[in-house]
Formats: structure tokens, sequence, C-alpha cells
């Protein structure tokens, strides 16, 4: 029997989505971080596997940055080289690292 898993890898539609949740630093708003973490948007689209990011601004103040790959092994190679390749964006400095909740989830529909 064929997986529903499987039978989305085989059509090339995304199975995994990274969910990463965080606040900014004091006196930074979303704006500022979405205008300032451009540059990490360029390199995202140019990772393979990368399928779609979507950033929300939660009702709390805190930020839930949604990527979605292909699959998660192209996601968590290219995680694993994100920090040290966009480690001069000025977003990272942005962001209150001891809020960071970062994992990966199955896509579903």
């Amino acid at each position: 029997m064929v997986t529903a898993s499987e039978t989305r890898q085989a059509r090339g539609l995304p199975q995994a989505a990274e969910v990463t949740s965080f606040r900014m630093k004091p006196g930074i708003a979303a704006k500022q971080a979405v205008e300032a973490g451009r540059d990490i948007d360029a390199w995202l689209r140019q990772q393979p596997g990368f399928v779609s990011r979507l950033m929300i601004s939660n009702a709390d103040g805190s930020i839930t940055d949604i990527v979605v790959w292909r699959s998660e092994r192209h996601g968590q190679n290219s995680s694993r080289r994100l920090m040290a390749e966009t480690a001069s964006s000025p977003f990272h400095a942005m962001v209150d690292g001891k809020s960071v909740d970062w994992r990966f989830a199955a896509v579903l529909i």
C-alpha cells in the first residue's frame, strides 16, 4: 500500500514545514524584522527543495516563520547552513534568541 506521504512526494508536493516562533528584541517592530530579513528570503529561494515562506505576526507580539520544503531532508540540510551562510544578516541581531522555538512538521494538506 502506498502512503499519502509517498504519493505526495511522488507528485513533487511539499512534505515538510519548518516552523519557527520567536520574539523580536524590545523596540524592534515586525515590519523592521521583515525588511532586515530580505537577504534571508533571497538565500532561502536559492536552496534546493524550497517551496515557500510565510511570516505571521501573532496577537501576542510573537512571530511565526513557516518555510515549506519538498522534504524534511531538504529543510534540514538548508537549516544546518542557514546561520553560518547568513551570519551577516541584520535580522539575526534583532531576534530575542531565548524566545526561539524551532521544529519541523509534516505537511498534511
